[in-house]
Order: structure tokens, then sequence, then C-alpha cells
């Protein structure tokens, strides 16, 4: 499998399909200074700031502020038409010279031939995602305002992404899926070149 080596070949990339964009967001950015994701350094990348709803709209944290994930997804194979991988951070406040500095980091990896992405309610930017194994969640895009658009990206992304047969069977169960601090990101990756160069 190739990958995106430099800025170049992300650029002719997104000239091709312009449904990415020409934004790099946080998550990106923090992956450039870590030598074990370098293949997401210049891969084609759409990022969101979502909470966790339930099928009815309500939040799941009850405890106080919902806990912000943040949702990308991304093409590290220059080949592939479409996005092949997703990822799930979470922020983690940092003390730098006496301010509290956000800064990602990252809990969940998965290839997309294991997740199931569904718009589930439009007007209100909630997704429906699947798991394979792992079983259902919901998640609201954090806007701002009547006149953002970003979500239509989301839309148009997913709808891409659900014009091939399913690959994989969705749990019908739902259960609570918000990520969770893990020393395992590096198997993560492993599981999603094996699975990308079986494709």
């Amino acid at each position: 499998m190739l990958y995106f080596k430099n800025s170049d070949q992300r650029l002719a990339y997104e000239q091709r399909h312009p449904i990415f964009g020409e934004h790099t967001g946080p998550l990106q950015k923090q992956l450039l200074t870590e030598g074990e994701f370098s293949m997401f350094a210049f891969a084609p990348m759409i990022e969101g700031n979502f909470v966790e709803v339930n099928k009815r709209m309500k939040l799941v944290d009850q405890l106080g502020d919902p806990s912000v994930i943040t949702v990308a997804l991304a093409t590290i194979n220059i080949a592939s038409p479409k996005p092949d991988t997703m990822l799930l951070a979470m922020q983690d406040n940092i003390p730098s010279e006496g301010k509290d500095e956000q800064l990602l980091k990252l809990k969940r990896l998965y290839p997309l031939k294991l997740v199931k992405l569904r718009v589930e309610n439009e007007t209100n930017c909630i997704l429906r995602v699947a798991v394979a194994k792992r079983g259902v969640f919901y998640i609201e895009l954090l806007t701002e305002g009547a006149d953002d658009e970003r979500f239509g990206r989301w839309v148009k992304l997913i709808n891409l992404l659900n014009r091939s047969p399913d690959v994989i069977k969705e749990e019908t169960d739902e259960q609570d899926m918000r990520p969770k601090k893990t020393s395992k990101i590096k198997r993560f990756m492993k599981k999603i070149l094996k699975i990308n160069r079986s494709s």
C-alpha cells in the first residue's frame, strides 16, 4: 500500500476528491509530531468535535459537562477513493506555564471496514456509528449555528462510504461506546494495516 508522503500528493488527491477540503485539523497537526502515526501526516482527513447522545438525542454524560470526542475519517491509502480509517480522540487538560492547554489524546483507531456510519438525524447533526463486535453509539456534531456547513461534508462522505456493500455485521445491542484510555494503540495500527493490505 502506498501512503501520502508529502503535501503535494495530498493536494493532488484533494483536487480529485474535493469532499475532504484542504483544512488540517488539530488532531492531524498533533499526529505530525508522533512518529508511529507518520502515515497520517499528509493523509486527507476530515475532523469534527462531537458529544455522545442516546437514541432519543439526550446527552449520555449525566455527571456534568459532556466529554467532547474528536472524530476523524482519513484516507491513508493513496489509491483509495474514499476514507479507510476512523480515529477517535479526547481532550486532556495539560498545565502549561500556568494555563490549561487543550491537547488531544488518540484513544481508538478502527479500519472503516469494521464500521458502519449512518446519518441518524440530519437536522440535529447526529450520526449513528456501529462498530463490529463493539456495538452502536450516537454522536452529535458541535456546530456554530444554523449556517454551519460542516455537517454537510460528513453527510457527503458517509454517502460515499455507503455506496459499497456492507462489510460488517452490525451489533443489535446498543451500549456506551465513549472512548477510554488504552495503551494498545500500536495493536490497532497493526490491525488497520493488515486489513488494508488484504483489500
